[in-house]
């Protein structure tokens, strides 16, 4: 396993950042042996990744971020992918209270407009209009990164069909080696590590930060701060990602236990 680059597709507000730093930490990676996507590279265009010199993508030993599955095309070094998911409705919200309270991100980003679309929008506000801006940027999101649809077609935005998700648990069986939902991670983490021969450092502050990372929404639902017709939209609008949670949720133990291709 060492032998190989690994990929971690951080899907938006499933709780990734936890689980990327501790790695980072654990194999205390030189700056030329790990990438943060986008932000190392300053495209999201993998095509553009394509045209970076071969000697400097085959020191990459980890890719992390928001990065879609394919990039491994790219890479002449055997791969593998791990990932988190997070049920929707809870990602979702996450997402809307961080574009909510934090300050507006800049320049040219999909959270940038989404932010701007719902930027001081109340939880408990968010109506008809207003879903049509959280469809655009954030429903099946999880289906549309796990598919590679953006190899498809680099426009972020396209709508997901059944196809792409069948194509999503396809890639899941023969292209990762770790998946989990957000929520087992606390479960997960020696599993993880003994599957990479990873060690640990004891960074208690961002194990603990992951623990509660459910807390924020659960307490705004109890509160019924949100509204069950938003809730409704929002479950209704990411069909497919709910299958896809459910799906790794049942096999995730069995494709951590199956042979690496």
């Amino acid at each position: 396993m060492r032998n190989r680059t690994i990929i971690f597709v951080h899907i938006l507000k499933s709780g990734g950042t936890s689980l990327s730093h501790s790695v980072r930490i654990a194999n205390n990676y030189t700056k030329d042996e790990y990438l943060i996507w986008p932000y190392d590279i300053r495209n999201t265009d993998p095509e553009y990744f394509s045209q970076w010199p071969l000697e400097k993508r085959e020191k990459l030993k980890y890719i992390a971020g928001h990065v879609h599955f394919g990039i491994h095309k790219f890479i002449q070094n055997p791969t593998t992918y791990i990932t988190m998911i997070r049920h929707p409705l809870e990602r979702i919200l996450s997402a809307i209270s961080q574009a909510t309270q934090t300050k507006q991100a800049t320049g040219n980003s999909p959270w940038r407009y989404f932010q701007a679309g719902i930027k001081r929008i109340k939880l408990n506000e968010i109506g008809n209009k207003n879903i049509d801006t959280i469809s655009f940027y954030l429903c099946n999101h999880a289906t549309k990164m796990l598919s590679g649809a953006y190899q498809d077609n680099p426009i972020p935005y396209i709508k997901m069909t059944r196809e792409h998700l069948e194509r999503a648990k396809e890639n899941i069986e023969n292209h990762f080696s770790f998946v989990c939902c957000t929520e087992d991670l606390d479960n997960n983490w020696e599993k993880i590590a003994k599957k990479f021969d990873w060690h640990w450092h004891q960074d208690q502050e961002i194990r603990e930060r992951h623990r509660h990372i459910n807390h924020g929404i659960e307490q705004k639902i109890l509160a019924n701060e949100i509204s069950l017709s938003l809730r409704d939209q929002i479950l209704e609008e990411n069909q497919l990602d709910i299958e896809l949670y459910d799906y790794i949720k049942q096999h995730s133990d069995r494709i951590y236990n199956k042979e690496l291709c």
